[in-house]
């Protein structure tokens, strides 16, 4: 199987890509800074020179490896939101690699019901749905137990949380990957009805929100150079940093020898709209070309939650193999 892609790409280890992400903000462990503020009055507050505390907010509680290596170098807490058991269960095989893990329930139906009550206002989707009772409650008793130097969000679904009271005031990177409220917006571009509409909507609300969070922010990480000028060209003074996906390639060298026969492999969530697509254009585009020249080779799509249009791809090819079917 091909090796695993993460945030923190640095072939001896991820960890040290992580520290150097956050090493290219000067002051970083100096200075806290404040949601109240813009990016060029942030507060000040004392802090040790060098981060020894790190909270990292995100969801679910699933780790990449860069994360866990980092934890040899400084404490991180994790705080993570969890829908189901299954989620719960991650964060769990996490206790014995961090300092700590605390989860919040999200009450699903519940947030579906409150987001399409408040469709009529400017509230993102993306907040509506990962409301979670507890994690006020949560995060102040973290923050009292052992106060973070750094807190690290990620995505635009957690990063609501470092503007929150008791949070609010500590030294913050948000690592985006992506800016949603494009993302957005490109579905909305190119989906009719009901949904076009929500996903307008949700790219009209959702972007200013994420226009103050990066003003907050020491550090906005985004995963490239086109996301990095989209969200820097809505938000000029904020400090946006590109940290691309890539591979740990000594961890995930194979110790046997290659395989004798051609093989692909596909590998991603597959109900994500980007991934879904990329899948389907690579098995309908690139895959007849490979195929013309190694008719023996193997496509092979590996990911959760393929949708009727991935396994349509799979079913009408049978070099192509829906992982499922393994």
């Amino acid at each position: 199987m091909a090796p695993m892609t993460s945030r923190f790409p640095c072939a001896s280890s991820e960890a040290s890509c992580a520290a150097c992400a956050l090493a290219l903000v000067p002051g970083l462990a100096r200075t806290a800074s404040s949601w109240r503020t813009s990016a060029q009055t942030r507060s000040s507050a004392p802090a040790p020179s060098s981060p020894n505390q790190f909270l990292q907010a995100s969801r679910p509680p699933a780790s990449p490896p860069g994360w866990l290596a980092l934890a040899t170098m400084v404490p991180i807490m994790r705080f993570s939101l969890v829908h189901d058991e299954e989620e719960r269960s991650q964060a769990a095989a996490l206790r014995d690699l961090t300092a700590s893990v605390t989860v919040a329930q999200v009450p699903r139906v519940r947030n579906f019901v409150k987001g399409a009550v408040r469709l009529g206002s400017t509230r993102p989707l993306t907040h509506s749905l990962l409301d979670a009772p507890a994690v006020e409650r949560a995060l102040a008793t973290l923050a009292a137990e052992k106060r973070p130097d750094v807190v690290l969000a990620y995505c635009s679904g957690m990063a609501r949380f470092a503007g929150r009271h008791p949070l609010d005031h500590m030294a913050f990177v948000m690592d985006l990957v992506d800016v949603d409220s494009e993302k957005w917006a490109d579905y909305a571009r190119t989906t009719r009805g009901p949904m076009g509409w929500i996903y307008a909507r949700e790219a009209r609300c959702l972007a200013p929100f994420e226009e103050t969070a990066a003003r907050a922010a020491h550090a906005t990480l985004v995963v490239n150079d086109r996301e990095r000028r989209s969200l820097a060209s809505r938000v000029p003074d904020a400090n946006v940093r590109v940290v691309p996906n890539g591979i740990d390639l000594e961890a995930f060298r194979p110790t046997g020898p290659p395989a004798s026969a051609p093989r692909v492999v596909f590998c991603g969530v597959l109900d994500y709209r980007p991934n879904e697509r990329g899948a389907i254009w690579f098995a309908t585009k690139v895959w007849p070309l490979i195929r013309a020249t190694r008719p023996d080779a193997r496509l092979t799509l590996v990911g959760r939650n393929p949708t009727a249009a991935v396994r349509a791809v799979a079913g009408s090819d049978p070099s192509i193999v829906d992982a499922r079917q393994n």
